[in-house]
């Protein structure tokens, strides 16, 4: 697969968290799942839950495939993002069920990248299940992708309605600026009617179009997907998701290879922490290394502080980038902030690099 950076028109047709979503992704999910709206959703849910403990495998892979229909209706991308992992769990044991092993097996890869250290008690499911999650699981290790949390297996399935992205006064505020040129930016700054900054988003667009033959525009589609995914994932109580640190390097560079999340001791300080070259003394762990309970171990990190660590490499590294890895680390941190990129100067550069990349390649002149 080659890399996922918005830099070329071969790059747009590919497939290409906060702590919060995260949690809240397995809290309850197996048990029973929560989610915002509508209200058909966690009924639906149910439904395949009681179709599947009854054995009725093919009726709850519909039911499933309703569920997720549904959960692509605009305003619904956080619930999405919750429903993600459970719908893939239970598809990948319906299907073991009805002997699509090779398709169930492909089912748990997604899962245990979403849920990863997940672990199941022998006898909670039928022995068809078990073996293809731990097929599932010899595969992922081999191919190296047992490592971390699978932000990019998340948005493999994100999939928000054609037009959900709202189009604001601060439209421009997000990774958006870095198509514009300055004569753009400067007559978006005096667009005051919605209706006026709804043509010109259309006509801006339009001039993009690396395929202006076809209904689609691929560059558009990949740049909105990624600003509602960043949106449904990274905000905070205060920020949008597609203007955080994290928001802003998914949007430049796509979804990581893999994350990882280090708890730093509450003994550091998080100055020292993002300044200076030392690292967490802690060893690295994953999320939802204890999910069913509500006193997990994330709640200490965030009081005490923790690094999410996001790793690209191989063709996750646009070309034109000499480094043959590229490492973001965010720290959280009561009193710091959420989500806040480590200053190092390398990293910077390497933004800079792809904005000004993007700023010449595609923004019109």
């Amino acid at each position: 697969m080659a890399h996922r950076t918005l830099v070329s028109s071969s790059s747009q047709r590919r497939r290409v968290v906060t702590v919060a979503v995260l949690l809240g992704l397995f809290l309850a999910a197996l048990g029973g799942i929560v989610v915002a709206a509508p209200v058909e959703l966690p009924a639906l849910f149910q439904k395949a839950k009681a179709q599947f403990e009854r054995g009725e495998y093919s009726l709850a892979l519909v039911t499933l495939d309703q569920v997720w229909e549904i959960s692509k209706r605009p305003g619904l991308e956080w619930d999405q993002l919750q429903l993600a992992p459970v719908v893939a769990f239970y598809r990948a044991a319906c299907l073991a069920m009805t002997g699509q092993e090779e398709d169930s097996v492909e089912e748990f890869e997604v899962f245990l990248q979403l849920r990863p250290g997940a672990e199941f008690a022998k006898d909670s499911y039928p022995e068809p299940v078990v073996q293809a999650l731990k097929t599932a699981r010899r595969s992922l290790k081999k191919q190296g992708l047992d490592r971390g949390y699978g932000l990019q297996a998340l948005f493999s399935r994100f999939s928000p309605s054609v037009g959900a992205l709202d189009v604001g006064e601060d439209w421009a505020d997000s990774a958006v600026r870095f198509f514009l040129s300055s004569e753009q930016k400067d007559t978006w700054k005096k667009l005051s009617e919605p209706v006026a900054r709804w043509e010109f988003v259309e006509n801006f667009w339009k001039e993009l179009d690396p395929t202006p033959e076809t209904p689609e525009n691929e560059l558009r589609m990949e740049v909105e997907r990624r600003l509602l995914f960043a949106d449904a994932a990274f905000s905070t109580e205060t920020t949008r998701g597609r203007e955080t640190d994290r928001g802003l390097v998914f949007s430049l560079l796509g979804a990581p290879s893999f994350v990882t999340v280090a708890q730093i001791t509450g003994a550091e300080d998080p100055i020292e922490a993002i300044r200076g070259p030392a690292r967490s003394r802690a060893s690295s762990t994953f999320y939802f290394d204890n999910p069913f309970t509500q006193d997990n171990n994330l709640s200490s990190d965030l009081n005490q502080g923790s690094r999410e660590s996001w790793r690209y490499r191989g063709q996750e590294v646009p070309e034109f980038i000499s480094h043959p890895e590229l490492a973001f680390d965010f720290i959280t941190k009561t009193g710091y902030g959420e989500g806040v990129l480590e200053r190092d100067p390398k990293i910077l550069g390497v933004l800079a690099g792809v904005a000004d990349h993007l700023g010449s390649s595609l923004a019109p002149h």
